[in-house]
Formats: C-alpha cells, structure tokens, sequence
C-alpha cells in the first residue's frame, strides 16, 4: 500500500509518506493473522523511519498492533454486519473510539 497523511510525529505536526507490504500468515475459517512491513518518510523532521503490526482476527473480533514509524498504537475492533467500532489506545496512552460503516 502507498499513502500519504499528516499526523503528529514525536510532537511535530508533519506530512508524511509511506508503502508498506502485508501477507496473511496463518487463516482459519473466521479470521487469521497478518504482518504487515514498510517505511514512513517524516518530511518536517526528515526522517524515514520503520512501520510496522501485526493484525489477528478471529470474527467478530480483530486486534492490530501497531508501529507508525515514531509512536505503538493497539487497536481491538468488534464488527456486526456492515458495522465495526473500535478502541484505539494512542501512542498507548490516548484512548479512543472509532466507528466503521461499510457499504
């Protein structure tokens, strides 16, 4: 995958660039496991860092791990149908909520 966002890296407010690889390891009937590898370039700081997680599911559930190049962040999800909420633990400090509605 290849993005681009602007987020806050190490208290600096910066855009950044990334391309990272993923592979299903291991799959079960309800879900699996996937690593996931790549680089972040920092732009204000002028960094290229490491990414990187690793997401087990095993429906409804999910749980992903995961390194943004400066900070962890966990997040564990509960879908039903076409809805998702999840708890997200910032830079394992700042909880959160997210929700996901697919189409």
């Amino acid at each position: 995958m290849l993005g681009t966002s602007n987020d806050d890296f190490d208290g600096e407010a910066s855009q950044s660039y990334f391309a990272t690889l993923s592979k299903r390891l291991l799959s079960w009937d309800k879900g699996g496991v996937s690593p996931y590898a790549g680089a972040v370039w920092i732009y204000d700081i002028d960094e290229l860092n490491p990414v990187g997680g690793l997401h087990i599911s095993y429906a409804p559930f999910a749980a992903l791990v995961m390194y943004s190049g400066t900070d962890t962040h966990l997040v564990a999800s509960v879908s039903h149908g076409r809805h998702t909420l999840n708890a997200i633990l910032f830079d394992l400090e700042l909880p959160g909520l997210g929700y996901g509605w697919r189409w």
